[in-house]
């Protein structure tokens, strides 16, 4: 993984994590658990079992998992408090302590589900599914043929949510064509919670919206490597421009503490003026005479330069790249890569 990928990774807008959803949230101790402290206990324990460390600021979790700071503050608050998770080194890093729940009912929530789009038929506005409504959605894929036949009390009390939500949940999943739901013979659109029905999750259009966000991210990190390559290319042409300058300054500070060369310079700057101003006036015969004598004294500067051991080339700019001229940019407008060639 790119170190772009890395970063969106740990700000939850990569495409391939996931963490293991338990069905007995007892593991994390006798506290009724909202949607939002259920998925961030969840993902701090996939995170910190088997020795590791969970090592996510509270922003990053907050951002990958699409919740509130505060939310991610009181999560903590009931982690320390039931005692399953020890403090790391640091006062964000926690380890689970508890006892490993891999042989208890758990299923498999995508994270990327928390940050997919999507619409209804005929409707322009996207929709971003709820904590429950992805508890649900992923309940139901977690089966074989990712269908199962049961009532909406019994999938509300496995889940540990209302049966009003998980109706909710439902008709929105429904309405998205996520799942399609089969009823009863004679009892077409059963509204009676008991009513056990088909839930059945359309795995090709969940598929397909996968893609579309494995699609979207990795354009997402095209762009910000392109943002750091830029970046660090423009930080490159920036330094090669300042040294040469700091170059030319130090070999003008140098050769202006020889007094004759100081006094050809001042002379020569002085005379580019009146060369302007006596063209400006149309007095082409003095124009004549101060060319003649800047001839001078840019003979009098040569015989400086070669006194102090000092070329004209050396007062020229020097380019480590001959195409772009140190600009990174090449005469037909291309841009030029010699800052990958850089020496390290």
């Amino acid at each position: 993984m790119g170190n772009a990928a890395r970063k969106l990774n740990r700000r939850g807008e990569s495409h391939d994590g996931r963490f293991s959803r338990q069905i007995d949230l007892s593991i994390f101790g006798d506290e009724r658990l909202s949607a939002g402290n259920r998925k961030i206990e969840c993902a701090i324990l996939g995170f910190s079992r088997n020795g590791r460390t969970c090592d996510f600021y509270n922003s990053e979790i907050a951002a990958r998992y699409r919740t509130s700071l505060s939310t991610v503050n009181r999560t903590k608050r009931k982690i320390r408090q039931a005692n399953v998770f020890e403090r790391g080194e640091k006062v964000y890093e926690y380890i689970y302590k508890g006892v490993d729940p891999k042989d208890k009912e758990h299923f498999i929530i995508h994270e990327w589900l928390y940050h997919a789009n999507f619409y209804m038929e005929g409707n322009v506005h996207s929709i971003r599914l709820s904590d429950c409504a992805i508890e649900v959605l992923s309940y139901i894929k977690s089966f074989p043929n990712a269908q199962i036949k049961c009532t909406r009390n019994w999938m509300a009390k496995k889940l540990g949510i209302s049966p009003d939500t998980v109706a909710r949940s439902v008709r929105l999943l429904e309405a998205l064509k996520l799942i399609s739901i089969t009823y009863p013979k004679g009892q077409e659109r059963a509204v009676n919670a008991t009513v056990r029905t088909l839930f059945r999750v359309d795995t090709k259009a969940l598929n397909d919206k996968c893609r579309e966000v494995v699609k979207n991210v990795k354009s997402k990190a095209q762009q910000v490597k392109d943002a750091d390559e830029r970046s660090e290319r423009e930080s490159y042409y920036a330094k090669r421009k300042h040294e040469e300058q700091e170059r030319q300054a130090k070999l003008l500070e140098f050769l202006r503490t020889d007094p004759e060369f100081a006094e050809a310079e001042r002379q020569l700057n002085t005379l580019e003026m009146k060369i302007g101003q006596a063209e400006a006036k149309g007095n082409y015969r003095m124009v004549k005479e101060l060319l003649e004598r800047r001839i001078e004294l840019n003979r009098q500067r040569r015989a400086g330069l070669k006194r102090l051991g000092v070329t004209e080339q050396d007062l020229e700019p020097r380019f480590e790249c001959a195409e772009c001229r140190d600009t990174g940019e090449r005469a037909d407008h291309t841009f030029c890569d010699c800052w990958r060639r850089r020496s390290p």
